[in-house]
């Protein structure tokens, strides 16, 4: 929730800026107040009208230690640590300083620096400053009704030219939009990552300005403050907004809840997802499965019985690996083939170079006894990623939390085997037989983003095992399963354009 000497705007800056420059963690009091402060401060040189709520200003008079021997109000210690002409007028050993200071600021500070309202604030009663909404947000514009000049259509907001999970989520959904004969066009953002930029699927749907009524974000959730600070106007402005943004665990943070109101609606890539949103926020979020899009390279496996029978397992160094458990995958292949001679294999596909990737350094050290187990690191355009993920006779995916898990459901619909912790996600496609056991277990330290504490799952490496020995045991009866037609091109197009003709028609107060 927003810390109730948040105005919206303020949270919505704190939001965007916290973990560059503040880095103690959102819900961190000190470093709310000390953001609140350095915010007045940024604002009152570019407005003579500074809104704050009763709330702030109590903040901004916060008496405290700040130094040892110097007791100062927030405001005025601020003022101090960035003038070295007022430390040097007012040393902090004279007892005198507070009080010297004081009158300094009644006398010159108050002017010099646009802020005479703080001071009367501090002498003059409480501060009656209304809260007031960022402009661009649902509680302040007019949805009285879409845009009718220019037709309708969506704008596709996200990280087009990404290559990993939501670069291909906004790929796959142009793909759908297309399908269902809905103009669009395509909002790419930069990204701030490490991972490569080289998609140029969508480059020709590029627009500099989102011309559309209704808007989707194809983003994490706690990139929406983010955007809605760097493009607020273009994005949200005078628009119905969706956020199609992925999530991981049952309970959302209760700190970013804020985030979620800054849409309209939200969609839920699984019902997993939805129910954490829909536990998270008043905002509305309906359950939109996504499409899978492998670009018709499912194919049939023919096997033999000394074929060396691959399993695969993938992850990206540059996300949250712990949550992906990729080192659950090596204990399985171990314990399930610890006869070398035995034609099986595990091979690891490590999407995006990380010069300073431990993890997976870690992973060769513990398997480098053994030649079976290998890795292939780098990224891959996205028709030899499908090649090589078709290449195997198994996918594995240990995972501790998955919102959708479309790395699984990418090799269901080439028509390889998986075997998948039975949790989260992914269980809206896998069938009973693919699912292995596990059990609940708690975030550690930097395991997930702000969900220390929370709850996920451990998979159990001893089924785990024996499910791979029994497909490796049956190899030549295997029969290839596919994924169900709700995750095709068409029938996402079909939700997708039954649901955006609905917000098209819709009178909105």
């Amino acid at each position: 929730m927003i810390p109730h000497f948040f105005t919206e705007e303020q949270w919505l800056d704190w939001a965007a800026q916290h973990e560059n420059r503040f880095g103690n963690g959102i819900h961190d009091p000190e470093s709310q107040k000390r953001f609140l402060t350095e915010w007045y401060f940024s604002k009152i040189g570019r407005s003579s009208a500074v809104p704050l709520s009763e709330e702030s200003i109590s903040v901004l008079h916060e008496v405290k230690t700040f130094v040892p021997g110097l007791r100062l109000p927030r405001f005025l210690q601020h003022i101090y640590q960035g003038r070295p002409d007022l430390q040097k007028a007012f040393p902090r050993q004279d007892p005198k300083t507070p009080t010297k200071l004081m009158q300094w600021y009644e006398s010159y500070g108050q002017h010099e620096l646009n802020a005479a309202h703080l001071i009367s604030a501090a002498y003059s009663g409480p501060h009656k400053a209304a809260k007031v909404a960022v402009e661009g947000s649902p509680r302040s514009r007019i949805l009285a009704k879409l845009r009718q000049d220019i037709g309708f259509g969506v704008n596709l907001i996200g990280y087009a030219q990404g290559e990993f999970g939501l670069g291909e989520d906004i790929r796959t959904l142009a793909k759908c939009i297309e399908a269902a004969e809905i103009e669009y066009c395509v909002f790419n953002l930069p990204n701030g990552s490490n991972a490569r930029l080289h998609d140029h699927t969508l480059d020709e749907k590029f627009a500099t300005a989102p011309p559309y009524p209704v808007s989707i974000l194809c983003v994490s959730p706690f990139d929406i403050p983010r955007i809605a600070q760097e493009f607020g106007n273009q994005v949200f402005n005078e628009k119905y907004v969706i956020a199609y943004s992925p999530w991981e665990l049952e309970v959302f943070p209760r700190e970013w809840a804020p985030a979620l109101g800054w849409v309209d609606e939200l969609w839920g890539i699984s019902e997993h997802v939805s129910k954490a949103y829909q536990n998270a926020t008043r905002t509305p979020c309906i359950y939109m499965p996504p499409a899978v899009n492998v670009n018709g390279q499912a194919k049939s496996k023919v096997r033999s019985e000394t074929d060396t029978f691959r399993f695969i397992c993938s992850y990206d160094p540059n996300s949250f690996v712990t949550r992906k458990n990729p080192q659950a995958a090596i204990e399985g292949f171990l314990l399930a083939f610890p006869d070398k001679s035995i034609h099986a294999s595990l091979l690891f596909l490590v999407n995006g170079s990380n010069a300073e990737d431990k993890f997976t350094q870690n992973l060769q050290k513990i398997s480098k006894d053994d030649p079976r187990i290998r890795y292939n690191i780098g990224t891959h355009d996205r028709s030899a990623y499908l090649a090589l993920l078709s290449s195997a006779d198994c996918f594995l995916s240990p995972h501790r939390a998955e919102g959708f898990g479309r790395n699984i459901a990418e090799a269901k619909a080439l028509g390889v085997c998986v075997l998948s912790t039975g949790y989260s996600g992914a269980r809206d496609f896998l069938d009973p037989d693919e699912e292995v056991s596990w059990q609940y277990t708690t975030v550690g330290q930097a395991g997930y983003i702000y969900s220390e504490g929370a709850l996920w799952a451990e998979i159990d490496t001893s089924d785990l095992a024996q499910k791979m020995k029994n497909l490796y045991s049956n190899r030549m009866q295997i029969k290839q399963k596919g994924l169900s037609e709700v995750f095709s091109i068409r029938e996402a197009a079909a939700r997708y354009r039954e649901r955006l003709q609905h917000i098209n028609t819709t009178q909105f107060e």
